[in-house]
């Protein structure tokens, strides 16, 4: 199927809300709809979900929804001393790096079916070695800013929207506008990179049914701009080519085969790259959900898209030699996600995940990249050539995509424990062959409504020829304060 004809079904599905399959109804009213308007629907439940949110409403109907806070941050590192693939010379590698942001979300209604949504992070940051402009260090994201238009049980969005898709706890295969969408990676949990990212300029349709839903999601190619930016973009550009460099067309449905499970198919189509999803989730026990996450379709692996964005952006010159050879065929790959959640306790819970991405780097990738970066210290264009081998690296960090074929996640979160208003995160990935891991341990205390304080610990550990023993980090450790008001 083409985008064309793509945009026809998109187009002649929201020409025809509350016109088209069975008969539509509000979530609620039938029991089988449990757990039904999830992943790609959830928006028809968070449009209605204000009770964590200061609300406020005045005589003429219109209402407020949202929060606002300003945070400051100090992150601290640590370095290795010897890589097995040493960062190009000149590389900064600052101790400390402070942040400032002011952050504001915000719902508004009382525009008769009309309503509108706005999500931005402004920030000042200054690392050791920097020089101070605000020019130069402050940035301002502006993550959502769209309009809805609600009739009944039907939705249609407009604007700069977070598309967020996936029930996996660590990796989400279905998560195809996930790519390049993170500007500042503050924390290494997929729950926090999900909410901290920019939307994309789309158009969405949305219909809830009796037994299911569907929706078309249909976003524009906008702009370019280098698929990896290492310092992130400055000032108040809105960054359109990090989330709109091609036109994607996504559709996603799911139906109720019998109560609390509806299974989830999904389907992107861009340019050279097609692709088909499914997401389940099944109650295992009173305790236990099991999760499973899968995409497959016809693209490119991950050092053939590296390269390709390498030359593209500018990085490698157009004759470069590949320093890994690579498959650049369009193949049918495919990425699973698969584990279970389970509540020990009220207040404790607990998930492990199994990840394979089919396109990720193989053990022997590895060990070429390794004894190319070997190599490349004594050569004559060594700057050159090893920026070529750390580039693939910030590639797949850009793409949100693990850069080793199997992984294993686990995350643990601990509330109100081991005192009141603190909460404990522990969550790791752990790669499946080399037995490196990237760790992090988060301590939330959320001192009164007004003040919270954090401390996230990540550690980098394995062997100097290993995935995550070959970081030039070995220890961050950030502590921030936040104040809503």
């Amino acid at each position: 199927m083409s985008v064309c004809a793509g945009l026809s079904l998109l187009l002649s599905g929201a020409s025809c809300f509350g016109a088209v399959g069975a008969r539509p109804v509000a979530a609620g009213d039938e029991p089988a709809l449990d757990g039904v308007v999830d992943s790609a629907m959830d928006v028809v439940r968070r449009h209605d979900d204000t009770g964590r949110q200061a609300a406020t409403a005045n005589d003429s109907g219109l209402s407020y929804s949202g929060r606002r806070y300003a945070e400051a941050a100090m992150t601290l590192y640590n370095y290795r001393q010897a890589l097995a693939v040493p960062m190009p010379p000149a590389t900064d590698t600052p101790s400390w790096r402070a942040r400032t942001d002011v952050d504001w979300q915000a719902h508004i209604k009382g525009f008769g079916p009309w309503s509108f949504t706005v999500s931005d992070r402004f920030n000042l940051q200054r690392g050791e070695s920097d020089y101070w402009s605000t020019d130069s260090l402050s940035r301002n994201d502006l993550r959502e800013l769209y309009a809805t238009y609600s009739q009944g049980t039907s939705l249609m969005d407009v604007g700069r929207i977070n598309v967020r898709s996936g029930v996996a706890a660590g990796y989400n295969p279905t998560d195809y506008f996930r790519p390049r969408s993170v500007v500042e990676r503050v924390s290494q949990d997929p729950a926090v990179l999900r909410e901290n990212r920019l939307g994309t300029i789309a158009l969405r349709v949305q219909q809830v049914y009796a037994l299911g839903a569907w929706s078309a999601t249909l976003a524009p190619r906008l702009a370019t701009t280098p698929a990896v930016d290492l310092r992130g973009q400055t000032g108040w550009q809105p960054q359109f080519g990090r989330t709109n460099n091609s036109t994607r067309l996504k559709l996603d449905a799911n139906y109720a085969i019998a109560p609390n499970f509806a299974p989830e198919i999904s389907t992107l189509i861009e340019k050279d790259r097609n692709l088909f999803g499914l997401n389940l989730t099944r109650a295992l026990g009173d305790r236990v959900t099991g999760m499973l996450e899968w995409s497959g379709g016809w693209q490119r692996n991950l050092l053939a898209r590296a390269y390709a964005a390498g030359v593209a952006e500018g990085r490698f010159p157009a004759g470069v030699r590949p320093l890994l050879p690579y498959d650049n065929a369009l193949r049918f790959r495919q990425d699973l996600a698969s584990g279970v959640s389970l509540a020990v306790s009220g207040n404790l819970d607990v998930s492990v995940e199994y990840d394979f991405h089919q396109g990720a780097m193989s053990s022997g990738d590895w060990n070429r990249w390794v004894a190319a970066g070997a190599k490349a210290q004594h050569s004559a264009n060594a700057a050159a050539q090893l920026g070529q081998l750390q580039y693939l690296r910030e590639f797949a960090l850009d793409e949100q995509e693990p850069m080793s074929r199997q992984n294993l996640f686990w995350r643990a979160e601990w509330r109100n424990s081991p005192a009141s208003n603190v909460t404990l995160v522990y969550l790791g990935i752990l790669n499946l062959h080399d037995r490196s891991s990237l760790q992090q341990l988060t301590a939330r205390w959320d001192y009164s409504k007004k003040w919270s304080f954090s401390v996230i610990l990540n550690r980098y550990l394995g062997g100097a020829d290993t995935e995550y023993g070959s970081y030039q980090t070995d220890m961050s450790l950030l502590a921030n304060a936040i104040c809503y008001f």
